[in-house]
């Protein structure tokens, strides 16, 4: 039974080239302000099986939840108490989703097998999705015109991340894909970069200048958590 408690400036990141070669039980967002988790912000997940019966994920905004596939039911608040998130993408939920009282939500490119259930809310945007029917949608909606809002996903590109393979470590960067339904996208690598010969990595400190010149003949930029004080913009090229 191993589970994380994902609080403030935290991220919890599977390394695995898919999720489920990171297995967890549990992950838990512990509600800040009077149980409310109205300010649970800056904190993420992303490349990993969740296990436990009822996953919670009770955020709001700066929140997200990527590449990760949850094995039975997933809810996003803790019963009655305030939320208002949020985002997820590229997920995977065999079980039901309980949006609880989320005031609204971003899917993109999510599976949802099980039920939807929306007791309260104002506004869920739907891009991509798969598992949901029109009545479910309809019903989720209830007497609120607009309420849920379903579209098709033209095109898209999930965010790079980091594997460890062959005894290395690589960000593998996902293909732009047209007209992707459901979860599964990153799994489409266009391209990987060696994280020791093609990507600067910053540290807390370095100036902009530093940064400017270390990406010199790289091929990529990996920015580590921490204060920098810039005084020119850093410059992509």
């Amino acid at each position: 039974d191993f589970g994380i408690q994902v609080s403030y400036y935290t991220s919890v990141i599977g390394v695995g080239k898919t999720p489920g070669e990171v297995q967890l039980n549990w992950i838990v967002s512990p509600n800040g302000l009077n149980t409310h988790a109205t300010n649970n912000f800056w904190r993420s997940v992303e490349g990993v099986t969740l296990w436990g019966n009822v996953i919670t994920w009770a955020v709001s905004q700066a929140a997200p939840l990527r590449r990760s596939v949850i094995k039975h039911a997933l809810r996003l608040s803790y019963d009655a108490r305030y939320s208002s998130g949020g985002f997820m993408s590229d997920v995977s939920i065999h079980g039901d989703l309980a949006m609880g009282t989320q005031q609204q939500w971003f899917f993109r490119n999510v599976d949802v097998f099980g039920q939807m259930y929306c007791p309260s809310g104002w506004n869920y945007v739907m891009v991509g999705m798969r598992g949901l029917s029109w009545p479910a949608q309809q019903a989720c909606a209830g007497s609120t015109p607009g309420k849920v809002l379903t579209l098709p996903m033209l095109w898209v590109a999930e965010k790079p991340f980091i594997v460890a393979e062959d005894g290395g470590w690589y960000i593998h960067v996902p293909k732009f894909i047209s007209a992707a339904v459901g979860s599964g996208s990153s799994g489409n690598i266009d391209w990987k970069l060696d994280l020791e010969q093609e990507v600067f990595i910053t540290r807390p400190g370095m100036t902009a200048d530093e940064i400017n010149r270390g990406m010199e003949g790289m091929k990529g930029l990996l920015v580590t958590p921490g204060i920098y004080e810039l005084d020119v913009p850093i410059e992509i090229k």
